[in-house]
């Protein structure tokens, strides 16, 4: 079998599907399967892309395209004409549009709808998204995607939203994202400690204003005026459309417990997680399956969110794991129970350490790449 995988590598090392192609990736070339990887970089990652090229195994021939390329979908094009593989997995929004609806001689398409790739289509085809020229995308991209036999969701409540704009439920499997082996043979993992002066937040990933970003300053700005400043402190890890608005409301408003921290590779976090006692996702959007949160749980750390889109299927059964926010703006009340009560927190932080088995049978690495093999199997041989 040949495979073609088309991905996004986004300014935070972590973007598209390139974490969980990386695993697949390794799994298929140690059983004789060529692989292709062609990369769709922008300003914020080209400095990424040698080093990411370089952590994949050697048999793996990979490309750089650049985002802003007037030619890109005639450059995707020639590729797959040059390579003809026998499984094209698209990843990217950029160049969905140049595959999804046309045939491609002797290459099946699977389209992977990713965190990345969910910014057009999951997060665009939500009920709660509205506007003149958003509507017109949402036609379009419905009446592309209908067009197609081959679709992996990585969560039910994106599935879901598919098939409420009319897509084919046959079409679309469900395949959970998963993380590096690090994740899962890590054991050591330490509960948060209560001996600390602080309460430790953490906010990895994207920066942007669908990750709840501006309610998370705002709670911050509220609850320093309360007089809470030596109390806790909120790491920012990653970078987005809105880190310049981050660091200047930083400065304005003379937020001195905001550390703002440049995104790191994806096996380095567990560490950060580790140092960390609660992550913040207050998403706004429906996300397809936020890693962030499945790291945070694997870390032994509990979550503030809104369980908007897959969220909730990562904690699913994970008991004491989450403090729901019923609205974004509930944060700051959140966020002070913590501060005020740090033993609930290291409590929960112990309950999830308890149930990591839980975790791991639902979510480990190789369930995941053994799913992505079967499915692309099937594709090759479905007539």
């Amino acid at each position: 079998m040949r495979v073609m995988f088309i991905n996004t590598v986004g300014g935070a090392f972590r973007g598209g599907g390139n974490i969980d192609t990386r695993m697949i990736s390794d799994y298929l070339v140690q059983n004789g399967l060529e692989v292709y990887e062609a990369f769709i970089f922008d300003e914020n990652s080209e400095y990424m892309i040698d080093r990411l090229i370089n952590v994949f195994p050697e048999k793996i021939t990979a490309m750089k395209i650049r985002a802003f390329d007037y030619l890109i979908k005639a450059k995707i094009k020639k590729l797959v004409n040059d390579i003809h593989p026998d499984v094209i997995d698209i990843q990217d929004k950029r160049i969905m549009s140049a595959a999804a609806g046309h045939n491609i001689p002797n290459t099946k398409k699977v389209f992977t709808i990713i965190e990345e790739f969910s910014a057009d289509t999951i997060r665009m085809l939500a009920p709660s998204v509205k506007g003149f020229f958003l509507e017109r995308k949402r036609k379009y991209l419905i009446k592309l995607l209908r067009k197609e036999k081959y679709l992996i969701s990585n969560s039910n409540s994106s599935r879901n939203i598919l098939i409420e704009n009319g897509l084919d439920p046959k079409n679309i499997r469900i395949i959970y994202r998963s993380l590096p082996p690090i994740y899962w043979y890590e054991t050591d993992i330490p509960p948060v400690s209560i001996d600390r002066r602080e309460i430790r937040f953490l906010v990895p990933g994207r920066i942007s204003k669908e990750k709840g970003v501006i309610e998370i300053v705002e709670a911050m700005i509220e609850l320093n005026k309360e007089g809470n400043k030596e109390k806790y402190v909120v790491s920012f890890v990653g970078k987005g459309a809105l880190s310049k608005w981050l660091l200047r409301k930083k400065n304005e408003f003379h937020i001195d417990n905001m550390h703002i921290v440049d995104p790191v590779p994806i096996e380095e976090m567990l560490g950060i997680y580790m140092q960390s006692d609660i992550t913040l996702l207050p998403v706004l959007c429906e996300d397809s399956f936020p890693r962030v949160a499945l790291e945070s749980l694997m870390a032994g750390r509990p979550i503030i969110s809104t369980l908007r889109g897959g969220i909730k299927e990562a904690v699913d059964g994970i008991e004491g794991s989450y403090i729901r926010l019923d609205d974004p703006h509930d944060l700051k009340n959140a966020m002070r129970e913590c501060i005020d009560n740090s033993r609930s927190v290291a409590e929960m932080s112990r309950r999830i350490i308890f149930q990591r088995e839980n975790i791991t049978a639902k979510f480990n690495h190789q369930r995941m790449i053994e799913d992505y093999i079967k499915f692309y199997d099937y594709v090759v041989n479905d007539i």
